[in-house]
């Protein structure tokens, strides 16, 4: 359910807030016409090289009820630049032995990239393709909204879910600290594309990419 769904995602945030502690020495920062940070960080210790990037502030830069577009922008990354087919890339993903993955945490947007030594160059070239080549057309934006809004009417079919996401909502109101990509069925339904593209440039810049 929803609960189990957002204690995955907090494992998975701490376990990335701690490669970001022990690899900030490898890291760097830099400074998008946005205004806001991203960090990158490597690590080449594992058998599959990782580098983490996070977009510290992004979903702050998106309202409360505009938090379901998050959603969307992982759904985008996850099938890859517009050059080539979803199978295509997912080929050369396989080939290459690589994983991207993005989530949403609470104020932060973060991209984890996986791959093997001898890959990760092209790994990181697929992902940096991605970026500046997100899939957003109409018609991919109807795509992404389908899938996030069917998500969001699994989840909300526990009253669990639904008590905690509005008890959150009332008590820290408008905070950073809710801002992690969640959304309720009524907000996503209220997602148009014109704000989709608009939310898009406020989380990254793709010339500096």
């Amino acid at each position: 359910g929803y609960c189990d769904q957002q204690r995955v995602t907090k494992m998975r945030y701490f376990a990335i807030s701690i490669f970001v502690i022990i690899f900030s020495v490898l890291g760097f920062a830099d400074s998008f016409k946005s205004g806001h940070l991203f960090y990158a960080n490597q690590d080449k210790s594992l058998a599959r090289n990782l580098l983490l990037v996070n977009f510290h502030g992004a979903p702050g830069r998106i309202s409360l009820a505009e938090q379901g577009y998050l959603q969307m922008l992982k759904e985008a990354i996850a099938e890859g630049p517009s050059t080539m087919s979803v199978n295509e890339y997912q080929d050369q993903l396989f080939a290459l032995g690589a994983e991207i993955e993005a989530t949403v945490a609470s104020n932060v947007v973060s991209i984890v990239l996986k791959a093997p030594p001898e890959n990760f160059s092209k790994a990181l070239a697929l992902l940096k393709s991605t970026l500046q080549t997100l899939r957003a057309t109409e018609t991919d934006f109807k795509s992404y909204k389908e899938r996030v809004l069917a998500n969001a009417k699994a989840n909300f079919e526990d009253m669990r879910t639904v008590t905690i996401y509005y008890a959150n909502r009332d008590y820290m109101k408008d905070s950073e600290q809710i801002k992690n990509g969640d959304s309720s069925p009524n907000a996503i339904e209220k997602l148009n594309f014109l704000d989709f593209q608009k939310s898009m440039g406020l989380v990254f810049n793709f010339e500096h990419v």
